[in-house]
């Protein structure tokens, strides 16, 4: 492996890194922002502003996390391959899904059962976590898995289609695509996260990833990686502006113009800069002890947080969110790292004894 493609690699490592702790400051931040207008709860109308910032600044992470997804399975031939990347794609993310799915549906069964009891709701109350976990969000964070479930079973098929064309086509089609699937999903609204059609639009994301990529590789320039960097940071103030304002009533409320999800028009564009920013980056520093647990870092966050916002309100509204929203990143990172680190030792050795993901694999004929 040459010291360029060293350097790429390590590029990658450090956005996956970036884009794991902008999921948990996401996370973080909305607990604040939905507190803002909760009048008979915990209610922290400090520095708002500043809130949002937190928030606006974080939204590229899933839109990079799908364009590193592109970056690298949409390159390999093998993956066009139906039975061998489908065994591979369930060995690595399909099976983990399935466990940590279960896992969570468990405790949000557990929450809804406190809640009934406790706070005095009904019945009803224990069929909202089966509902969501039908539709694909066990838990709110694992609608990303269920997505991605989809755009996986597609890839075999956009690696053929892009065998066909030239390079000159596919670069036309990449970003095309990627246009029509932001305003396609902007103006749409789905209940189920796994659906076809939502997972058929996220391609978009792993093309223009592939596509930018290869057009890193031909460039060497930090200061032009630090200016795309800063246009998309620049970008996410604006839309943060923006969600501020409307929250705060003095813009017209609309939601398809605040921070939901990863197709609003301003997040897309600041997402393709930051990852075009990262692709033309040179470090030395490896960062890839850490990339190799974000994912299981991913999985892990949210119920950390879950359990960790509970003690928010001991703290009592005279915190400063600017320090404690920074503070309890920190925290989830670090107790979510540790967590991957000993479940994937676990894992290792489940597998190094059953070979669960192959018997799995076989039974399945993945195979």
């Amino acid at each position: 492996q040459t010291d360029r493609q060293t350097d790429r690699q390590t590029n990658y490592d450090f956005l996956r890194f970036v884009c794991c702790i902008a999921v948990i400051v996401i996370h973080v931040s909305a607990f604040y922002i939905h507190a803002f207008s909760n009048e008979d709860g915990f209610i922290y109308q400090q520095h708002f502003f500043s809130t949002n910032v937190y928030n606006a600044l974080s939204r590229f992470a899933v839109p990079c996390f799908m364009m590193l997804t592109g970056a690298f399975i949409l390159d390999d031939s093998r993956n066009m391959e139906y039975r061998y990347f489908y065994c591979k794609s369930f060995k690595n993310i399909g099976l983990q899904t399935v466990i940590f799915s279960i896992l969570y549906f468990l405790y949000a069964m557990l929450r809804a059962t406190v809640a009934m009891y406790i706070n005095k709701e009904g019945w009803g109350r224990l069929l909202l976590p089966i509902k969501e976990f039908v539709a694909g969000a066990p838990f709110y964070h694992m609608w990303y898995l269920y997505a991605l479930i989809g755009v996986y079973l597609l890839v075999p098929a956009v690696i053929r289609f892009r065998t066909g064309i030239t390079e000159k086509s596919f670069a036309r089609v990449s970003w095309c695509f990627l246009i029509f699937a932001c305003f396609s999903m902007w103006t749409s609204t789905r209940e189920l996260k796994w659906d076809i059609g939502g997972s058929f639009c996220y391609i978009g994301y792993l093309l223009v990833g592939s596509r930018l990529k290869a057009w890193g590789q031909k460039q060497k320039n930090n200061r032009l990686s630090v200016c795309l960097v800063v246009a998309g940071l620049l970008a996410l103030l604006l839309q943060g502006w923006i969600q501020y304002h409307i929250l705060t009533g003095t813009l017209p409320k609309d939601e398809k113009y605040t921070l939901l999800g990863p197709w609003n028009p301003v997040v897309v564009l600041a997402s393709v800069l930051i990852f075009a920013g990262f692709s033309v980056l040179r470090i030395k520093k490896s960062f890839a002890k850490v990339a190799q647990y974000t994912f299981f870092i991913y999985l892990f966050h949210a119920g950390v947080w879950d359990i960790l916002e509970k003690l928010m309100p001991i703290f009592g509204s005279a915190w400063d969110n600017r320090l404690v929203i920074p503070l309890a990143v920190g925290v989830v990172f670090l107790v979510s790292y540790l967590l991957a680190v000993i479940y994937l030792k676990l894992w290792k050795e489940v597998e190094r004894k059953w070979a669960l993901a192959d018997k799995l694999c076989t039974l399945f004929r993945l195979r």
